[in-house]
């Protein structure tokens, strides 16, 4: 009786207890597809976005619409050049952006004595952009002083004038010239892919002294000319370079350079550099001697560097009031997109409030941007002055 009991009773344990496993085993199964749920619901809503975020190019994208001005259509795309000379598309009706403050007392001022970056913060004609820091890679920091210009912005932008300068000669301007890379002078393709040879064929420019007769022997110019009083180009569609050259029906928006060339002279007798930041290409020259560079990324085409690595400005040049100087300026997109270019000059020893840097000119024009618009802080400081080829030589 008591082994029958005993038997029954290990019998009833034993079922009791891999009854008992095969729930906990159970459980453990149904915690882990809960747990895989939750952490797919987590993964999609944190993980997803952050990697995105990564992959997105910040500095690429203005953080308020640009109303990027169009130009008048064309109804035909002629074969050649000949109807594609009456100069570049103006804007219009472009209304009065953010004016800084003009306090000279800020506590952040700040003296130029030396060597040091700056780090304009990116603007919008309504406020401050968030996409300053990832624009201009300098060290430093942007002060709060500046803003959207200074008390030269208008209210509207002249007919026959665009981002890239007017339509009709001036004399206090710089003489712009394009060129598409991609095509020769009879329109026919280049040798190779200009957008990655684009580094390549600007070293040559470069190497040539900027010769337009060079160059313009083995790339396709428009003859239009626009004549800009300086190089401030917020961030727009890079399809608007050919078409404020009124070339966009036969030139795609990308591998094309401007250059710019003048004759020039500081107001006053000073040290002098050039300062600033482009998406894709930007270099300055004095005298046919490369003197900054502010290329994008990998878009660096001349042999120029920082005198100080940690240091992005241009070298330093002791200028004399009267003693005028050949510059050159090439900016240019490379792969299409997006572009801006901006570039500045500071004076050393100059105090700077905020740390705003005065826009390079030579005239003390308006400066106006497209309404919405993004780029640098920038302040109105000293006008240079200008000749053109034939009257300085």
């Amino acid at each position: 009786m008591n082994a029958n009991h005993d038997e029954s009773f290990s019998t009833t344990r034993n079922s009791a207890e891999q009854s008992d496993k095969k729930m906990v085993r159970g459980s453990f199964a149904v915690s882990l597809f809960i747990h895989a749920i939750i952490l797919l619901l987590i993964g999609s809503i944190v993980v997803v976005p952050g990697a995105i975020q990564k992959l997105m190019p910040v500095a690429s994208v203005p953080t308020a619409p640009v109303d990027i001005p169009q130009p008048p259509k064309i109804d035909e795309a002629p074969p050649q050049d000949q109807s594609l000379d009456t100069g570049g598309t103006p804007i219009s009706d472009v209304p009065q952006a953010a004016t800084p403050s003009q306090d000279s007392t800020q506590p952040d001022a700040l003296v130029m004595d030396s060597p040091a970056p700056m780090a304009p913060r990116m603007m919008t004609s309504s406020g401050p952009s968030s996409i300053a820091s990832d624009v201009f890679k300098q060290g430093g920091q942007g002060g709060s002083g500046g803003g959207a210009g200074g008390s030269g912005i208008g209210k509207g932008i002249m007919a026959g004038k665009t981002l890239f300068g007017s339509n009709q000669k001036v004399v206090k301007a710089l003489e712009g010239r394009f060129y598409d890379l991609k095509q020769t002078p009879g329109r026919s393709p280049t040798p190779g892919n200009a957008v990655s040879l684009g580094n390549s064929i600007l070293k040559g420019f470069v190497e040539s002294g900027f010769d337009d007769s060079i160059f313009g022997s083995k790339y396709y110019s428009p003859s239009v000319r626009l004549y800009a009083s300086h190089i401030f180009v917020p961030v727009i569609s890079a399809a608007l370079g050919p078409e404020y050259f009124n070339v966009a029906k036969t030139v795609k928006p990308n591998a094309y350079i401007i250059h710019y060339v003048g004759y020039v002279a500081p107001p006053t007798t000073g040290v002098y550099r050039f300062m600033g930041k482009a998406d894709d290409w930007l270099a300055v020259a004095l005298n046919g001697k490369v003197v900054f560079e502010g290329s994008l990324g990998d878009g660096k085409f001349t042999s120029w560097k920082p005198e100080d690595s940690k240091d992005f400005g241009g070298d330093w040049i002791q200028w004399g009031a009267h003693d005028f100087k050949k510059i050159d300026i090439v900016i240019g997109e490379r792969p299409g997109g997006i572009s801006y270019y901006n570039l500045f000059i500071q004076e050393k020893g100059k105090v700077y409030p905020g740390n705003v840097l005065p826009i390079f000119r030579v005239d003390d024009e308006k400066v106006e941007l497209p309404p919405g618009s993004s780029y640098p802080e920038f302040s109105l400081g000293p006008v240079f002055k200008v000749k053109d080829k034939k009257t300085s030589e």
